[in-house]
């Protein structure tokens, strides 16, 4: 049987379903065998061969009792190599510094294609305050962690995004659609920074800036996030002050490494 040009080639293929197979984790940590079957339109046996594969690379591990697989300590290393690479010791210490000085939680922010990943993040000592956790993606369009991402891009790379974006609600205050989203991205450029109120979620608001390397290039967003009634409270102009300090701050090392 002859293969046309515009298929792609086997080994392709294995390793698409295998990187597929690895992405089901980030929907939830345990999978078994005809889940991972039925979600990848794939056989059960070729299920099976693909996650012996991955065990046997130690990229999951099995259950022998429950047969549930999971990721493995070889995903962990690389998670490692991967954090080391996003996050250099400056950003770990203006994170520090930022929860510190503010009480509120800190987080790091880059820019993933047409989303935002949290790289990072300091937890603030409040018993109340916002859930989030290191590989959050949440799109570029809401919130002040990921709009700087999106406003202080090259005018010629935020022109091709744009129109890509598929705006929807996520919080009360999100934007509804590109016109909206425009103003606001105008807006923060013009000020420097962001702040958003239940853009994402209900009750939470942040505070954004952008974080440039020594050589000026747009590497992430540093950012502060709470309970809206403390972060817009009495206490904002301080948490905004302060924010703007130590994200604006040049940077030491090309990178932040």
């Amino acid at each position: 049987m002859r293969v046309s040009r515009d298929s792609p080639p086997a080994t392709l293929e294995t390793l698409d379903r295998g990187l597929r197979c690895l992405a089901l984790f980030k929907i939830k940590p345990a999978w078994r065998l005809l889940e991972v079957a039925r979600e990848l339109h794939i056989s059960p046996s070729m299920a099976h061969r693909l996650l012996n594969t991955l065990e046997a690379m130690g990229f999951v591990t099995r259950d022998d009792h429950s047969k549930i697989y999971r990721l493995g300590p070889h995903m962990l290393e690389l998670g490692m190599i991967a954090r080391d690479h996003w996050l250099g010791s400056e950003i770990q210490l203006r994170l520090q510094e930022l929860t510190v000085r503010t009480g509120e939680a800190s987080l790091y922010t880059v820019r993933q294609g047409l989303n935002s990943v949290c790289v990072a993040i300091q937890e603030s000592h409040h018993t109340v305050t916002m859930t989030a956790r290191v590989g959050r993606v949440t799109p570029l369009y809401a919130g002040a962690s990921n709009t700087p991402l999106l406003a202080f891009l090259p005018d010629t790379v935020l022109e091709a995004i744009l129109p890509k974006l598929e705006i929807r609600p996520l919080g009360p205050q999100s934007p509804k659609d590109e016109v909206e989203l425009r103003k606001r991205l105008e807006q923060i450029r013009e000020q420097g920074y962001a702040i958003s109120d239940q853009e994402v979620e209900v009750g939470i608001a942040a505070m954004g800036v952008a974080i440039r390397d020594q050589g000026g290039d747009l590497i992430g967003c540093l950012s502060i996030a709470g309970p809206r009634e403390r972060l817009l409270g009495e206490r904002k102009d301080e948490y905004l002050t302060t924010l703007l300090h130590i994200a604006n701050r040049p940077m030491i090392s090309k990178g932040g490494i």
